[in-house]
């Protein structure tokens, strides 16, 4: 047995070790809490990264198909375009027109226009036989074949139908305006350097069966207010003779009917075109007044996307809502144009705001058992 007296620790030192051990466990505690809403905070984060990554993946997939979707319109217009130019009864029907109007005088081609003109302005209003057989033959063409080219027309969902000569006189049109019967040679009249005028003289210049040329959407004043664009087409002979150009005329309506399907993805997405001039190439569905060569974006990172790169970023509008903007670059059919997609961000975000309440609950859940257990130590 030891003799050695038995000694105890004074208060001081008990108290001591008791504030030693007390700081560790509040310590401890601490640490316990913080890494508790490290955890909670990433686990969240990452949760609602991914998605809202999955949410801009199914808006990109949707913009890429809209974009394939115009691609598509266009090379179908083309495509339709050069195949009709070519197609047997139809050129043969422009020969005759053709042919009909070069046995025209001038003043037979003027005194012509003047009541085609008329007729037209009357919705087909019937028309009399003047004298002179040049004027009666193609007055008896125009009978003849004018409906079935309407309804032609009206299947193919085209504004108006062009046959010109290889001189760039307009022997033919579907709805006649003032721009019927002048010359669309370059220099030949006031019409010559519009996009009709450019489209002709394009299309002149083609020694291929097969190809046709696209002029971008402008207002064509000779066919109204709205925006059209138009297809040409050289027709040629087997040997390649050209007998004449073939142009239509599209109106906006159907590349509106493009863009204004359901997205299914939220009210707030919306798509549409930028020319290189900046101008909107549809009509927004939401706007009271036609966007469609009227409004201008401003959006400084379209010129990339015409220039051939993509583009995902988030753009603040003058309206003040934040967008995720997607932008992909469309060339073809001499198209050159940027098909933009974008949706705010809010309601991109809204189906997940659930979990951004949970995540407040539980990092106050934490706080608050931290709290408690922290007021406890401290009491003890």
């Amino acid at each position: 047995m030891s003799r050695k007296p038995i000694t105890f620790d004074s208060d001081a030192i008990q108290q001591q070790r008791q504030r030693q051990v007390g700081r560790a466990l509040r310590i401890g505690l601490l640490l316990a809490v913080l890494a508790a809403l490290l955890g909670v905070s990433a686990f969240f984060y990452f949760r609602l990264h991914a998605e809202e990554t999955a949410a801009r993946t199914r808006l990109r997939t949707f913009a890429e198909l809209r974009t394939s979707t115009v691609e598509r319109f266009f090379a179908s217009l083309a495509q339709e375009t050069a195949l009709w130019a070519n197609q047997k009864s139809l050129r043969d029907t422009a020969r005759r027109y053709i042919t009909a109007w070069r046995h025209l005088s001038p003043p037979e081609r003027a005194t012509l226009r003047r009541m085609l003109a008329s007729a037209n302005q009357q919705q087909g209003a019937s028309l009399p036989f003047p004298h002179g057989d040049a004027v009666n033959a193609y007055l008896a063409l125009h009978r003849e074949t004018q409906e079935n080219l309407r309804a032609f027309a009206h299947h193919h969902g085209y504004h108006n139908i062009y046959f010109f000569t290889p001189e760039g006189d307009m022997a033919f049109a579907l709805n006649k305006h003032a721009d019927f019967g002048l010359n669309f040679a370059i220099n030949g009249s006031i019409h010559a350097g519009s996009h009709l005028g450019q489209a002709f003289q394009r299309a002149l210049r083609l020694i291929s069966p097969g190809q046709a040329v696209f002029e971008d959407f402008s207002v064509y004043p000779p066919a109204g207010k709205r925006p059209v664009m138009f297809f040409a087409s050289p027709m040629l002979e087997l040997e390649g003779a050209k007998v004449g150009v073939y142009a239509v005329e599209i109106g906006i309506e159907r590349l509106n009917a493009i863009f204004a399907g359901d997205t299914g993805l939220g009210r707030s997405v919306a798509i549409y075109a930028i020319g290189p001039d900046m101008l909107f190439r549809n009509d927004m569905p939401e706007a009271e007044k036609p966007t469609a060569l009227r409004r201008r974006s401003r959006m400084p990172f379209l010129k990339k996307v015409l220039a051939g790169e993509e583009v995902v970023t988030r753009w603040r509008g003058p309206d003040g809502i934040e967008k995720v903007v997607i932008a992909l670059p469309l060339k073809q059919a001499d198209a050159n144009w940027a098909i933009v997609t974008e949706m705010a961000l809010s309601e991109m975000r809204k189906p997940y705001r659930p979990h951004a309440w949970l995540w407040g609950a539980s990092i106050l859940l934490i706080l608050l058992l931290g709290g408690m257990q922290l007021w406890l130590l401290r009491r003890q």
